[in-house]
């Protein structure tokens, strides 16, 4: 009876340690994009992630945005920051960090997009969703001369406070290019 015990309490160990390494790699695999969480700085600052090229960003509803990193060395790592705006400097925002997410596009050619929408919104235009943001690839959903809708390769909701969740259903995005 005694030996079942120790190595009863021999695998709760082991499964602590298992769970604690697990949430470490977790932890670990967030990266220093996370650091921008909870951070402020000036929009006249550059505030820049190890390793990737910053690609600027786009206002997704007010006073939210979004800013754009790409990674140096693989190009189809994308990380999306939000951050919301909370006062002025001079001729700059000042802004801070509310949430993050990391992207892998299915091609070097993937970009992100701003102006998109949940498919079950239908196909017939392109108007927008607000706080819809996608990272998208050149797979059309819509392409009839008129309009381009391309399929989103991964989507976000962002909401009124920054916060960034992943859309599950298919998402469309105009193509800002299409007719150019």
């Amino acid at each position: 009876m005694k030996a079942s015990g120790s190595i009863l309490g021999g695998f709760v160990i082991l499964a602590s340690l298992a769970a604690a390494c697990g949430t470490a790699a977790q932890t670990q695999a967030r990266g220093p994009e996370r650091a921008l969480v909870g951070a402020t700085w000036s929009g006249g600052e550059e505030r820049g992630i190890a390793g990737y090229e910053n690609y600027g960003g786009s206002f997704v509803r007010a006073p939210v945005a979004i800013g754009v990193h790409r990674s140096l060395s693989n190009p189809r790592d994308w990380i999306f920051v939000s951050k919301i705006e909370i006062g002025r400097a001079g001729d700059h925002a000042l802004w801070r960090g509310v949430d993050t997410v990391r992207a892998s596009g299915r091609t070097a050619e993937s970009y992100v997009a701003y102006e998109c929408k949940r498919a079950s919104r239908g196909l017939k235009d392109s108007t927008p969703e607000p706080g819809v943001i996608a990272l998208v690839g050149a797979e059309y959903a819509v392409d009839n001369g008129d309009f381009g809708l391309l399929r989103a390769e991964a989507a976000w909701d962002v909401s009124a406070d920054g916060g960034l969740t992943a859309i599950r259903e298919p998402v469309v995005c105009a193509d800002e290019g299409y007719g150019v």
